[in-house]
């Protein structure tokens, strides 16, 4: 059992050592470009390290419709909602490594975005028995690229 926890304040990245509550702040979010960090925390079994995810928010896409005879009043009734369109930045995500060797964690860079340029899905996220790799299967937006991805 390992004595951090992960927790994603305003989707920062801050692991907290419970044995004496002290936090270290690893990544702070960036609101303007819409990516953050979240969970859930996949920690090795050896509790020796965590993946976390970083994410990329779906751009903003307003679509507007004017119900003009809504049941409940006379007037027309403008609605409006995203609707994502082909090309659009959908929501993405790619794990991040965090080791917890030692008194400060740290996040180790894997250059996984390189590998993972524009994902779809990132699936079947498993630890090896032994705490050694992190594997998930990434499956490229447009479906022409599926990679089995070990860190």
């Amino acid at each position: 059992m390992t004595p951090w926890r992960a927790r994603f304040p305003d989707g920062s990245l801050v692991l907290v050592d419970t044995r004496d509550g002290v936090e270290h702040l690893l990544a702070e979010a960036d609101p303007s470009d819409g990516e953050r960090f979240e969970g859930p925390a996949r920690w090795a079994p050896d509790g020796r390290a965590v993946i976390v995810w970083r994410v990329k928010g779906p751009q903003a896409h307003p679509v507007h419709i004017v119900e003009w005879s809504p049941p409940d009043q006379v007037q027309p009734r403008l609605m409006t909602f995203d609707y994502l369109k082909p090309g659009d930045r959908i929501r993405q995500r790619w794990p991040v490594l965090v080791k917890v060797d030692g008194d400060a964690p740290g996040i180790v860079d894997t250059d996984v975005e390189a590998l993972m340029p524009n994902p779809w899905s990132v699936s079947r996220e498993a630890w090896s028995d032994d705490g050694a790799r992190f594997t998930c299967v990434y499956n490229e937006r447009g479906h022409r690229i599926v990679r089995v991805i070990s860190i």
